[in-house]
């Protein structure tokens, strides 16, 4: 590959970086810290009463928010998809990166004089 063509995608990882992580800590934060008992959903037993939320869990690694009922049933809220593309945007910033920390030392040594000309 051309030096141009590879500073242009280590520039475009650098790029990819910050704006991964911003997606991250927005939906870390978002399901961490902004879930209280008062966002757990109403629940109607069969007989058309409304059922007391008895305790709701934290957990900030994984992260997840649970709500027990009054009957033993349980409201998972932070769903599946969501904690699958949190940890992926975490993923694809760090592969990005290590992944722009390579191509730029390989370019550092490919300018690096070479037979007392730069390449």
């Amino acid at each position: 590959m051309r030096i141009e063509r590879l500073a242009s995608v280590r520039d475009y990882l650098w790029a990819a970086v910050p704006i991964l992580l911003v997606v991250f800590v927005w939906m870390y934060g978002g399901f961490a810290f902004g879930l209280s008992e008062a966002t757990c959903p109403g629940r109607r037993a069969a007989d058309d009463t409304s059922l007391q939320v008895v305790v709701s869990h934290r957990d900030y690694v994984p992260v997840d928010f649970t709500c027990e009922y009054a009957d033993g049933s349980v409201y998972r809220y932070v769903p599946g998809g969501a904690k699958i593309a949190m940890h992926g945007a975490l993923v694809g910033s760090v592969a990005s990166f290590v992944t722009a920390t390579i191509i730029s030392r390989r370019l550092a040594r490919r300018t690096a004089v070479v037979r007392g000309r730069t390449v």
